[in-house]
C-alpha cells in the first residue's frame, strides 16, 4: 500500500456520486441531511394502536342507515323463514312475488329512477350545492310514484341470495337510498347531509341472523349451513395402479392359501388311498404266494428224496456191480429216478401287477367347488382368460398353478414398488439458501384418500365392496365405524364392518361382508361415500368422498375423499357440555368460515415507521497499521485443509471335502451236469478144418474149433457246481469347496482447500515512520412515522406456523440444486425394515426388493427355502442253486449327502425289480419305510442313510429323493447379511448427503446473512396460506378452495406441452373471483406476526422444533414456533365486502354492499368513514454500525519515537 502525506478533515460519506461508482460512497465537505437525495425507503417496523369496535351511537341512527320497517314492510319471505325453511330454499322456490328487473323498476317511476342513479354516481364527488339543487328540482317538479314497500325489500333479499340479476339488485338499493334521502334530508342541515349521503342499506336481521356464538366482533361464528357442492373428484394414476396391485396381491395370497390347503388335503388322501390299495394288493397276492411257496417246498423235498436215492443206487453200482447187474429192477429204478429228477420244475410265480389309480390333482369341477368366487376370478386373471375352466385347461398339478400364482405375485409386487412414492426430506439450494422441498400438502388434520368400488368377479349376482387407500407415507386404515353409500342424497347401502388388509397398512375394505348390489349402482354416474369412522391413530373422523363411474367393470367407480377430524370444542365453564352454535339461517351453497382460530379485534390506526438511508459517516478506529521508515512489511496467510479416508476389507475362506466312491463287484457261478452210460458186448466164434495132402508124408487131418464172448457195462454221473463271489469296494471322500471373497472398498473423500493471501506495505522510500488508520463505517438512517388511517383488523392464531413450510412448500426441483436426504429403512413409514426379521416372509420379499432397488444394493441370491437331493443305484444277482428257484437275495445301503445349511424334512423312494417273480422288497430312507409316497424324515444333517433288500429277483433299481429345508440359522444369516448391506449403503449415502449439506450450508452462511428478505417472503407466504385456510372450505373437492386444476388435455393422454389447454367454463370465473377476493381484500404484504416458543406446538415435534438452527433470528423463531399470532388488516375499500363474506359466505360481485342489521356491524361502518391520517411527529436520525471498514486515507509520519499523536 503506497503512502502519501496528505491530511484531510474528517467528514461524512453520503449517497450520491462516487469516485468508486454511482450510488456507492461519496465524499462531501458538508453534513447536510437533505432527504431529497434519498428516494428509497423501507419499512423499519409497523405498529398499530388498536381498540375493540364500540357500539354504534343510537343518536341519528335512523339517518345513517336504511332499515326495513318490520311492521309495515314484512313480505312473503318472512313467514316461510320463520316457519323453519332456509332462506336459500325460500328464494329458489319463491311464490307470491313478482321478480322485478331494472327495466320494470325504471318503468314504474322514470324520474325517481334517474335521480337515484345520479345520486349513486355522484354522491362521492358532488358538492352539497349540486346535491341540494338536484333534490329541490325533483321535489318541485316531480312526485314520487313508486312505493317503497315489502315488494321492494323482498326483491332485494331475493337478488342478494340468488345473485341472478346484478343490475336489478343495484337499482333496488339505489331506490332505497333515494327514498331514505327524501324522507330524512331537509335540504339545509350539513350534518344531516353527511349522514344521508353515506347511508347504508341494512339487510333485515330477521332473515340474515347472526348467531349468539359470535366472537369478539361478531364476524366469526360456527357455520352449520349445508356444505357447498363437491367439485369433480380426481384420481391419481399411480394411486390407482398401487391400489389395484394391492388388491391383486391380496387375492393371490388368498388363492395361494386355498391351494396349499387343497394340496395338503389331496396329498393326505392320496397317501391314505395308496396305503389302502397296497394293503389290499398284499392281501390279494398272499394266497398265491403261499400256494407258490407250498409247491416250491414240496418240489424241493421230492427233489432231495430222489437225489438221495439216485446217489445210493449210483454208489451201489460202483461198489458192487455184480449185485447191481444181477438185479434189473435197480437199473430200471435208477433210470426212472433220473427222468423224474430232470422233470421236477415249478412254474414261475405270476403275481398280478400292482396298479394304483387316484383322482387327478387338478379336477376343475372339484376345484371350482372348493375355491371361492374371488379365488376363481384371481386364477382366471392370472392365466389371462375369461373363465375358470379355461384357466385350468392343460394344467394337471398344483405345482403348475402355484408357480403361475407366484409369478403373478412377483409382478404385482413390482407394480407396487413402481407406484410407491416415498417422500424424502429434500432441500433445494436457491442462492445458497437451503429450502425444504416436498410433494406433501399440509392438510390441517385432514387425511386425503383414494377410493374405488371393487366387484370381483365382475359377474351377475356379485356385489361391490369399497376399497379406501391412504397415502403410503402416512398409512391410515379404518378400524371401526359406520358408513353409507348415497346417490342423490338417498342412502342405498350401509355398513359397519372393516377389513384392514395384512401387508398394506394403508388399505381398508368396506362392505366386504355386506356387498352393495350391482343393480343399485349400474344406472348411476356418481355416488357418494359418507360415514363416521375411527382410524388406527385412535381418532374419530368424518369420511366423505365422491366417486365417478369408469369403464372398468371390476372397479366401476373411482374417486377421492377426505377424513376430517371431528371437532371437540368444549365450553371451559362446563366441560361436559360442548358449545352448540345457534341454528343459523344462512345461505345454502356457500361455505361460511367457522371463525375458530380467527377473530375481528376491532379498528386500528395503522402506523408504520419508514426508514430511508441518509448517509454513511466515519465510525471508531478499527485498526492501526504501523510501518517503520525504510520498511517493507508483508503479511502472507496460507490455509490448507485436506482429509482422506480409505477402507480395505478382505475375506478369504477355503474348505475342502472330497467324496469319491469306487465299487467293483464280481459274481461268478458255474454249474455242470454230466451223464455217461456205456454198454459193450463182444462175441467171437471160430471153426476150422485143416487137411494136408502130400507125397511125402502121409496125409494129416486136423480139425480145430474156437469161441469167445465178452460183455461190458459202464455208467458215470457227475454234478458239479462252483460259485465264486467277490466284491471290492474302495471309498474315498473329498469335497472341496474353495470360497475366496475379497472385498476391497476404497472410499476416498479428498477435500482440499487452499487460500493464499498477501498484504504488503512498502515504505522503503520514506524517511519517516507511517501510521495507517482503518475506521468503521456507520450508516445514518432517517425514520419517519406514517399513519395510514383506520383499518379493520383480524387476528389469526396459527399452530406450528412452519409446518406447512416443512411439509408442503413447493420449490424449484433443479437436479443440480437438489439435496435429497436418504431415508433410513429402519425408521421409514414405507416398507419399514426395522431389523433383519422384517425381510422374512411374503411382505419381507417386497421390503427387500424395495430397498435393494432404492439404494441399488447387490444382494446375493436368496437360498431356496426347499430343495430336493437324491441318489439312484442298482444291483444284480444270479441263481443261488441250480436245483432251486426264487431264492435270490439282494441287500445293500448307501448315503445321500445333504447340502450344507439344509436339514431333511421328508423323503420319497421308488424300487424297481426285474428278472423273476419278487417275493418281497424293502426300502428305508432315514429310518422310514418307503411306500411310494412322501414321508417325513426330520433333522438329518450332512448325510441320510438309505438301505434296501430284495428276495426273489435278479435285479433291483432304487431311486431315493430327500426334501431339505433351509436351516433357521442359515436363513437368518442371509437375512442379516442382506440387512447389513442395505444399511451400509444407506450410511454411505447419508454421509454423502451430510457432506453436500455441509458444503451448501457453508455457502449459505455467506448469503443468508445478506438476504433476510428471502426468509421474510417465505414467512409471509406460509402465514398467508394458513390465514386464508381459516376462511375457505378445506374440503379438496369443494369448488372454491386451494389447488383447483383448471387445465385439461385435449386428447386424453398424458399431460404435455402440446395437448394442455385451460378449462374455459363458468367455474373459472367463480374461482378467479374467489382468488382475487382472498388476495386483494387483505393487506398481506404488511401483516405483522408474533412467534411464540416451541412448547405451544405438538409435543411430539418439540425435538425437531427446538433443534432447528439458523443464523437469521426471525426465521429461526418462525421455524421453532409452536404458535403464531398474526395480525392482518383489511385493504381500504374492502371492509364491507369482507364483512359480508364472513357473514354470508358470499363474495360481493360489485356495486354497493348492504349491511347486516347488527349493532357491531353498524359501528364499524361508522368508524371507517373517518378520514385517513397523515404522517405523525418529527423524523429522527439513527446511526447503525456496519461490518464495513475503510482506510481513512490519512497516514501520519512520526517525528519522535517517544510520543505518538494521531489526529482523528
Amino acid at each position: 500500500m503506497s503512502t502519501n502525506n496528505t491530511s484531510t478533515k474528517a467528514s461524512a460519506f453520503t449517497v450520491g456520486k462516487s469516485f468508486i461508482g454511482e450510488g456507492i460512497i461519496n465524499y462531501k465537505p458538508t453534513n447536510n441531511m437533505d432527504m431529497e437525495n434519498n428516494t428509497s425507503t423501507q419499512t423499519l417496523f409497523r405498529f398499530a394502536t388498536m381498540r375493540n369496535a364500540e357500539l354504534s351511537d343510537h343518536e341519528n341512527k335512523e339517518r345513517r342507515f336504511i332499515f326495513r320497517d318490520y311492521a309495515t314492510q314484512r313480505g312473503v319471505i318472512d313467514p316461510r323463514v320463520e316457519a323453519g325453511e332456509s332462506l336459500r330454499k325460500v328464494c329458489e322456490e319463491i311464490t307470491g312475488l313478482t321478480i322485478e328487473t331494472e327495466e320494470s323498476l325504471k318503468a314504474q317511476d322514470v324520474g325517481f329512477y334517474e335521480l337515484a342513479v345520479w345520486v349513486a354516481r355522484n354522491k362521492a364527488r358532488a358538492t352539497k350545492e349540486e346535491f341540494d339543487l338536484k333534490i329541490s328540482q325533483y321535489r318541485e317538479y316531480r312526485q314520487q310514484v313508486i312505493a317503497i314497500d315489502s315488494r321492494i325489500w323482498d326483491n332485494l333479499v331475493y337478488q342478494v341470495v340468488t345473485q341472478k340479476d346484478f343490475y336489478a339488485k343495484e337499482t333496488l338499493m339505489h331506490l332505497l337510498h333515494l327514498d331514505h334521502i327524501l324522507r330524512y334530508y331537509d335540504g339545509f342541515n350539513q350534518s344531516r347531509y353527511e349522514y344521508v349521503i353515506k347511508a347504508k342499506v341494512v339487510l333485515p336481521k330477521e332473515l340474515f341472523k347472526v348467531g349468539s356464538g359470535s366472537r369478539a366482533a361478531g364476524f366469526s361464528r360456527m357455520a352449520v349451513a349445508a356444505e357447498g357442492e363437491l367439485g369433480e373428484p380426481f384420481y391419481n394414476e399411480k394411486e390407482q395402479k398401487y391400489t389395484e396391485a394391492v388388491v391383486s396381491l391380496h387375492m393371490n395370497r388368498d388363492l395361494s392359501a386355498s391351494l396349499n390347503k387343497l394340496e395338503k388335503v389331496y396329498q393326505k388322501e392320496y397317501q391314505e388311498a395308496y396305503k389302502t390299495a397296497y394293503e389290499s394288493y398284499l392281501r390279494e397276492v398272499k394266497p398265491i404266494q403261499a400256494d407258490y411257496q407250498k409247491q416250491l417246498s414240496e418240489t424241493e423235498n421230492r427233489k432231495k428224496v430222489i437225489e438221495n436215492r439216485v446217489k445210493y443206487l449210483t454208489d451201489l453200482s460202483i461198489a458192487n456191480p455184480d449185485v447191481f447187474d444181477r438185479n434189473p429192477n435197480l437199473k430200471e429204478e435208477l433210470s426212472k429216478l433220473n427222468d423224474e429228477l430232470l422233470s421236477l420244475h415249478v412254474s414261475p410265480l405270476d403275481l398280478p401287477e400292482f396298479s394304483f389309480e387316484f383322482r387327478p390333482e387338478i379336477n376343475p369341477e372339484e376345484l371350482g367347488r372348493a375355491l371361492t368366487d374371488d379365488n376363481k376370478y384371481a386364477l382366471s386373471k392370472i392365466f389371462g382368460v375369461s373363465s375358470f375352466s379355461e384357466a385350468l385347461e392343460g394344467v394337471s398339478t398344483f405345482a403348475e398353478v402355484s408357480g403361475a400364482v407366484s409369478q403373478d405375485s412377483q409382478l404385482q409386487q413390482q407394480q407396487i414398488l413402481n407406484n410407491t412414492v416415498l417422500n424424502q426430506p429434500t432441500f433445494t439450494n436457491i442462492g445458497g439458501i437451503l429450502v425444504p422441498v416436498t410433494n406433501s400438502l399440509n392438510n390441517n388434520g385432514i387425511i386425503p384418500f383414494t377410493t374405488m368400488t371393487c366387484r370381483i368377479p365382475p359377474m351377475s349376482g356379485v356385489g361391490h365392496s369399497v376399497i379406501v387407500t391412504t397415502d403410503i407415507n402416512q398409512p391410515k386404515h379404518i378400524i371401526s365405524g359406520n358408513y353409507q353409500v348415497k346417490i342423490g342424497g338417498q342412502t342405498i347401502a350401509t355398513g359397519s364392518g372393516t377389513d384392514p388388509w395384512s401387508g398394506a397398512a394403508n388399505v381398508t375394505s368396506l362392505f366386504q361382508n355386506n356387498k352393495i348390489p350391482h343393480i343399485e349402482l349400474e344406472k348411476f354416474e356418481v355416488i357418494e361415500l359418507e360415514g363416521d369412522v375411527v382410524l388406527n391413530d385412535g381418532l374419530s373422523y368424518t369420511m366423505q368422498a365422491t366417486l365417478n363411474r369408469t369403464n372398468d367393470n371390476s372397479y366401476l367407480f373411482q374417486g377421492r375423499g377426505i377424513f376430517t377430524p371431528k371437532d371437540r370444542t368444549i365450553d371451559p365453564t362446563d366441560p361436559g357440555t360442548p358449545e352448540n352454535p345457534s341454528n343459523l339461517n344462512t345461505l345454502e351453497g356457500s361455505f361460511i368460515p367457522s371463525g375458530f382460530g380467527m377473530k375481528n379485534i376491532g379498528i386500528a390506526d395503522y402506523r408504520k415507521v419508514e426508514q430511508s438511508t441518509y448517509c454513511y459517516v466515519e465510525g471508531d478506529v478499527a485498526h492501526i497499521e504501523n510501518i517503520m521508515a525504510r520498511e517493507y512489511k508483508e503479511r502472507a496467510t496460507r490455509r490448507l485443509k485436506r482429509s482422506e479416508s480409505q477402507t480395505t476389507k478382505s475375506t478369504e475362506s477355503e474348505k475342502e471335502k472330497l467324496t469319491d466312491t469306487t465299487s467293483t463287484e464280481r459274481h461268478e457261478m458255474q454249474s455242470e451236469v454230466s451223464k455217461i452210460l456205456q454198454e459193450s458186448k463182444d462175441f467171437a466164434m471160430q471153426a476150422g478144418f485143416n487137411a494136408s495132402w502130400g507125397a511125402g508124408a502121409s496125409p494129416k487131418y486136423m480139425l480145430s474149433t474156437a469161441a469167445n464172448y465178452a460183455t461190458h457195462n459202464s455208467k458215470e454221473e457227475s454234478n458239479r457246481q462252483a460259485v465264486t463271489d467277490a466284491k471290492d469296494v474302495t471309498a474315498r471322500a473329498l469335497d472341496r469347496i474353495v470360497t475366496k471373497v475379497k472385498e476391497e472398498r476404497i472410499d476416498k473423500i479428498l477435500e482440499e482447500y487452499e487460500e493464499n493471501n498477501k498484504h504488503g506495505f512498502d515504505n522503503t522510500k520514506g524517511s519517516n515512520h507511517v501510521v495507517g488508520v482503518y475506521r468503521w463505517v456507520d450508516k445514518v438512517v432517517k425514520n419517519q412515522i406514517y399513519n395510514y388511517g383506520k383499518r379493520m383488523m383480524f387476528e389469526f392464531m396459527i399452530p406450528e406456523p412452519a409446518k406447512l413450510h416443512n411439509l408442503g412448500m413447493k420449490a424449484s426441483k433443479i437436479a443440480e440444486n437438489l439435496l435429497i436426504k436418504p431415508i433410513d429403512p429402519r425408521t421409514s413409514t414405507v416398507n419399514k425394515m426395522e431389523n433383519f426379521a422384517s425381510l422374512d416372509g411374503a411382505s419381507g420379499d417386497l421390503i427387500l426388493k424395495y430397498w435393494s432397488s432404492k439404494y441399488n444394493v447387490d444382494i446375493n441370491k436368496k437360498p431356496e427355502e426347499f430343495i430336493y437331493v437324491g441318489k439312484a443305484f442298482s444291483n444284480t444277482v444270479g441263481d443261488s442253486d441250480g436245483r432251486s428257484e426264487y431264492d435270490e437275495a439282494i441287500a445293500g445301503g448307501a448315503e445321500i449327502q445333504i447340502p450344507e445349511n439344509y436339514v431333511t424334512v421328508a423323503a420319497i423312494g421308488v424300487v424297481q425289480t426285474g428278472g423273476e417273480g419278487v417275493l418281497g422288497h424293502y426300502l428305508r430312507i432315514g429310518g422310514a419305510y418307503m411306500n411310494g409316497s412322501e414321508l417325513p424324515i426330520n433333522n438329518f444333517y450332512q448325510v441320510v442313510p438309505v438301505s434296501f433288500s430284495l428276495i426273489g429277483s435278479h435285479a433291483i433299481d432304487v431311486n431315493a429323493s430327500v426334501k431339505c429345508k433351509l436351516t433357521v440359522e442359515a436363513k437368518n444369516e442371509w437375512l442379516q447379511t442382506a440387512f447389513n448391506k442395505i444399511i451400509e449403503v444407506y450410511e454411505i449415502e447419508l454421509a454423502k448427503y451430510e457432506a453436500a449439506l455441509a458444503d451448501a450450508k457453508a455457502l449459505g452462511v455467506q448469503i443468508k446473512g445478506s438476504n433476510p428478505g428471502f426468509y421474510r417472503k417465505i414467512e409471509n407466504t406460509i402465514l398467508r396460506r394458513n390465514c386464508i385456510s381459516y376462511m375457505l372450505n378445506q374440503n379438496p373437492n369443494a369448488e372454491l378452495t386451494f389447488g383447483k386444476n383448471k387445465y385439461y388435455q385435449t386428447d386424453n393422454s398424458t399431460e404435455s406441452f402440446t395437448n394442455t389447454e385451460i378449462k374455459v367454463d363458468g367455474t373459472l370465473d367463480r374461482y378467479a373471483a374467489f382468488v382475487k377476493f382472498m388476495e386483494q381484500s387483505f393487506e398481506w404484504e404488511i401483516m405483522s406476526y408474533y412467534l411464540y416458543p416451541y412448547y405451544w406446538g405438538n409435543r411430539a415435534n418439540w425435538g425437531d422444533l427446538y433443534q432447528f438452527d439458523d443464523n437469521d433470528p426471525v426465521f429461526r423463531a418462525f421455524m421453532q414456533s409452536g404458535m403464531a399470532r398474526v395480525i392482518v388488516t383489511v385493504r381500504p375499500g374492502f371492509e364491507e365486502s369482507v364483512r359480508h363474506f364472513l357473514a354470508t359466505g358470499q363474495i360481493w360481485n360489485g356495486g354497493e354492499v348492504p349491511v347486516i342489521d347488527d349493532p357491531l356491524f353498524l359501528s364499524i361502518v361508522d368508524e371507517l368513514r373517518s378520514p385517513k391520517a397523515t404522517k405523525e411527529g418529527e423524523p429522527w436520525r439513527e446511526k447503525i454500525p456496519t461490518s464495513a471498514y475503510y482506510s481513512s486515507g490519512r497516514f501520519y509520519r512520526l517525528k519522535s519515537r517517544k510520543s505518538i499523536t494521531v489526529q482523528l
